[in-house]
């Protein structure tokens, strides 16, 4: 009877960390017409002209954006990372402000592209 609360909280935690945190990037770096993406020591380039959509988790704390892409890449077709202004971009902080920078940096590539 003792064990059931550790384990119980034990299972919670793995829940919490695979549906949170599992997929979530190592980095992402903003290259100019693409963003340099590194997961579990490997690494992809992702256009912005592939990326369908670009999503924030306004609830959590930190923030989290998810790119949806057009095709699945190396890391499937979709990518999660906590914004950090020193990954993205000078002095830009915030997921908002980072994630509609984004989105505007996909619109712009999409609408070059077409």
């Amino acid at each position: 009877m003792q064990f059931i609360g550790p384990a119980l909280l034990m299972v919670l935690g793995w829940i919490f960390f695979r549906s949170f945190l599992w997929d979530v990037a190592d980095e992402v770096h903003d290259e100019g017409e693409a963003l340099r993406v590194r997961m579990r020591g490997e690494e992809e380039t992702i256009a912005f002209a592939d990326v369908a959509n670009v999503s924030i988790t306004r609830f959590t704390s930190p923030q989290r954006i998810m790119l949806r892409l057009a095709r699945p890449g190396k890391f499937g077709a979709d990518i999660a990372f906590f914004p950090n202004a020193n990954r993205l971009g000078g002095g830009i902080s915030g997921g908002g402000t980072i994630a509609e920078m984004l989105a505007a940096k996909v619109a712009r590539a999409r609408s070059d592209r077409a």
